[in-house]
C-alpha cells in the first residue's frame, strides 16, 4: 500500500467522508476516491468501510 493510500485511509477513518478527507489532505475528492478504489482492490474488499476496518484492526491506521 502506498503512502498516499494510507493517508487516504487515515483521513477516512478520522473524517468519515471523502469530501472532508480531500480537504484535509489538500487533494481533490476524485483523488481520494481513486486512491480508495486502489486500496479496496488490493485488499479484496467491496467497500471503503471494510477497508478502513481492515486497516484499523491491523494497525495500518489509528
Amino acid at each position: 500500500m502506498s503512502v498516499r493510500e494510507r493517508e487516504c485511509l487515515q483521513a477516512m477513518a478520522d473524517c468519515g467522508d471523502a469530501q472532508r478527507a480531500a480537504q484535509r489532505l489538500g487533494v481533490s475528492v476524485r483523488t481520494v476516491h481513486n486512491e480508495l478504489a486502489s486500496v479496496r482492490a488490493k485488499l479484496g474488499v467491496g467497500t471503503t468501510l471494510e477497508a478502513v476496518v481492515w486497516a484499523l484492526r491491523r494497525g495500518v491506521v489509528r
